[in-house]
């Protein structure tokens, strides 16, 4: 193999895994941003690889030293711009009358969340860790409350993110549309006692339980992973559709005695049952065990 297209390789490889701890939320934006203050690094980089191009171990040497620093200063970048860490954090927001529905949006990052069910608040909440910016809003003369948290500040390799931890908990008396997009996770969605009309889970790598009830006529559980392992727990009599998209996953589907058809697996029980779940699966690498709550 000629050296040369062997050190491009790499070096593509490494920008690839870059980009990839980006997206999982292992490493910030801040790393990419970063590149705009060590521009003058990379001519060095380049002069030194012009002076030695017939050494391709000086190439390699020299761009592994250049992403090392990138990374690292990323780190530093990023912790400039932190408003704070959180020592703990405790909110609750009352419900009006007037909603019957709500929104919440989860953009965290890598941390243990925790979703659960609230007697009296519309939403409370408690964190532990890095901080995170919130929004509340209401539409329709407060029919409809909307809830956005957003954590800007990931650290490289979670630095500051590895011990953040989020419960959230939600009303039993308003219908939810959940929204999550998460990095490198543990946690537990236990939606058992709470109306869920739609649940987006976007998640990087990590351990997630989600419990599902049967407070609402019909919920769409859409999940988007990478490498996880998922626990899916599901009401006895609830009717099901699910389209699995899984092939480098170890699951049980099968025994949930469903029906294949086309593109779905289907209960006998769907057209009546008063609870139906349709779920939309696509993981990567991992296990999805489904458990029925009997």
């Amino acid at each position: 193999m000629n050296s040369r297209n062997l050190i491009n390789g790499l070096i593509l490889i490494a920008i690839g895994i870059l980009f990839l701890l980006v997206n999982l939320g292992y490493i910030s934006f801040a790393v990419l941003f970063s590149i705009f203050d060590l521009w003058p690094l990379i001519l060095i980089v380049v002069g030194i690889n012009i002076l030695f191009k017939k050494k391709p171990i000086i190439s390699f040497i020299t761009w592994t030293l250049f992403f090392i620093i990138l990374i690292f200063y990323g780190a530093f970048y990023e912790g400039r711009n932190i408003v704070g860490i959180s020592t703990g954090h405790n909110a609750n927001f009352i419900k009006p009358s007037e909603t019957l529905y709500g929104e919440l949006s989860l953009d965290i990052g890598a941390a243990k969340v925790n979703i659960g069910s609230d007697e009296k608040n519309l939403l409370s909440f408690s964190s532990q860790g890095a901080e995170l910016d919130y929004r509340d809003m209401y539409r329709n003369n407060k029919e409809i409350a909307v809830f956005s948290f957003e954590n800007k500040h990931h650290n490289v390799v979670n630095f500051n993110n590895k011990g953040s931890r989020y419960d959230f908990n939600l009303s039993k008396d308003v219908i939810w549309d959940l929204d999550i997009d998460l990095g490198a996770i543990s946690g537990k969605l236990n939606l058992e006692d709470i109306p869920v009309r739609s649940v987006n889970v976007d998640a990087g790598a990590g351990n997630l339980d989600i419990i599902l009830g049967s407070k609402h006529n019909k919920s769409n559980i859409e999940i988007d992973s990478g490498a996880s392992k998922l626990t899916i727990v599901i009401p006895k009599d609830a009717g099901i559709k699910l389209k699995l998209d899984s092939p480098l996953s170890k699951t049980n589907v099968n025994d949930l005695n469903l029906t294949k058809s086309g593109d779905y697996y289907i209960s006998s029980n769907y057209d009546e049952a008063s609870t139906k779940l349709e779920f939309d699966i696509n993981i990567g690498v991992g296990k999805i065990d489904f458990k029925i709550k009997e």
